[in-house]
């Protein structure tokens, strides 16, 4: 019975996490943290440079369409014009 009971002691201490490993595992946790935060801060900037590439491209488009009308605007007029000249 006290081999036994021996036994489990010896077992539970070999068993049990040591100061050392706790602190190393809470330096891994504290350098992911840090990780965390900086991956976080690049997806954010990210985002934002995508919303603004986003922007830019709808302000583009809108461009290409307002250049789009004036061009099929001044093709009708000069069409009238031409057809104009043509009858005199």
């Amino acid at each position: 019975m006290k081999l036994l009971g021996i036994l489990l002691v010896a077992v539970t201490i070999t068993g049990c996490a040591t100061n050392t490993d706790i602190s190393n595992l809470q330096s891994q946790i504290d350098t992911l943290k840090i990780d965390v935060v900086s991956v976080s801060t690049v997806a954010t900037a990210a985002k934002l440079a995508a919303d603004n590439a986003a922007i830019s491209a709808t302000n583009a488009s809108n461009a290409a369409n307002t250049a789009e009308e004036t061009m099929k605007l001044t093709s009708t007029k000069l069409n009238s014009l031409f057809n104009h000249t043509q009858y005199k």
